[in-house]
């Protein structure tokens, strides 16, 4: 190396710029004692094992790319020349490429060809295809993941606690600064996916795009979807105390059967239209069918043409009263009555009827 002197030489020789003159002689084998030729070799050895990870990586990512652009139902047909660079302009696909194997994210490759075949199909609009690319890769797999969420709540009717539905509000707001949730929340704002307290149309058509139906379905996040019923429990004085009628109520949820306010005798005192609109089917529960004729009337009148399970609770010794609707029960005031097994009658009358 030549001779530093002056200013240069004081520079050369600071700690910092010392080690780095030392690095690079090293790397380029400048260096010729013991220590030198040691280093260069483990560097080597090292690279060329850097080297065979990264290219078993990419090979790997390559072929799974590739793998959930066939292995669909319409998939894009590499054997007929139908090829993915043929279907999507050469920079699209170049760029959707180079962004896949460069993302320090596996879990983003099948996202990657969703997206590249729903471009090659021609569901995303020409201007929004480079947003679409930028964002993805932009985007980490738990935001990716987080966004679709999001979608799969505004597209479904998902149980949450009690009888209510869940929202993207839910998600989109009530965060702590600071959170992921709340870093999830104002990357998607900024890049128009989310629109204050909902899923812009811009991130619907995100994610339908770099996401397969199975990975928008409700299942693998854990969740359920209600049924199209609201349920009704109309007790007219059967007397069960507030943990039997709480039993009830969590049976009939576990049903996806959702529960209305739920109603007493009372209500057969009061006008028409009083239960909840959205009401679609009845439990009705009796004690010894003890209901005047004026009530049983008046009963026929609030549930319409819904459709009703009637419950009859019996004393010992009273006989069996004639039912007030078709699908009924008998149950003894004495023992346990078997809950589980009437609310299911009851779900399958509802539900397959």
């Amino acid at each position: 190396m030549d001779k530093l002197t002056g200013k240069t030489a004081k520079v050369a020789n600071s700690p910092l710029v010392s080690g780095l003159i030392k690095a690079a002689d090293v790397g380029s084998g400048l260096i010729t004692g013991p220590y030198g030729a040691v280093g260069l070799s483990a560097a080597a050895a090292v690279m060329e094992k850097m080297q065979g990870w990264v290219s078993e990586r990419n090979e790997r990512r390559l072929l799974e790319f590739h793998s959930r652009l066939l292995n669909r139902p319409d998939p894009i047909n590499l054997e007929t020349g139908e090829d993915a660079a043929s279907v999507v302009e050469n920079a699209d696909f170049h760029a959707l490429l180079a962004a896949c194997v460069r993302d320090i994210e596996e879990e983003k490759t099948g996202a990657y060809a969703e997206l590249t075949h729903s471009i090659a199909r021609g569901h995303v609009k020409q201007q929004w295809r480079r947003h679409f690319i930028l964002s993805l890769s932009d985007l980490s797999w738990e935001y990716l993941d987080y966004l679709r969420r999001v979608y799969v709540v505004t597209k479904n009717n998902l149980m949450a606690e009690g009888s209510g539905s869940l929202k993207a509000e839910d998600f989109l707001t009530g965060y702590e600064a600071g959170t992921v949730q709340h870093l999830a929340v104002v990357s998607l704002n900024a890049k128009s996916f989310v629109d204050g307290v909902r899923l812009s149309q811009l991130g619907e058509l995100f994610v339908e795009a770099c996401s397969s139906p199975e990975e928008l379905s409700p299942e693998p996040y854990g969740y359920q979807r209600w049924s199209n019923h609201c349920c009704e429990v109309m007790d007219l004085g059967s007397d069960f105390g507030s943990s039997t009628s709480m039993r009830i109520q969590n049976l009939i949820r576990a049903q996806r059967i959702k529960l209305g306010a739920g109603t007493t005798r009372a209500v057969l005192q009061m006008p028409l239209g009083h239960l909840r609109i959205g009401v679609t089917c009845f439990l009705v529960i009796t004690r010894g069918g003890a209901l005047t004729p004026d009530e049983v009337a008046r009963l026929a009148e609030h549930v319409d043409n819904k459709k009703v399970f009637h419950v009859n609770v019996t004393d010992q010794g009273l006989g069996h009263p004639e039912p007030l609707f078709p699908k009924h029960y008998e149950v003894s005031s004495f023992g346990d009555p078997q809950w589980e097994e009437i609310v299911r009658a009851f779900a399958r009358y509802v539900l397959n009827s």
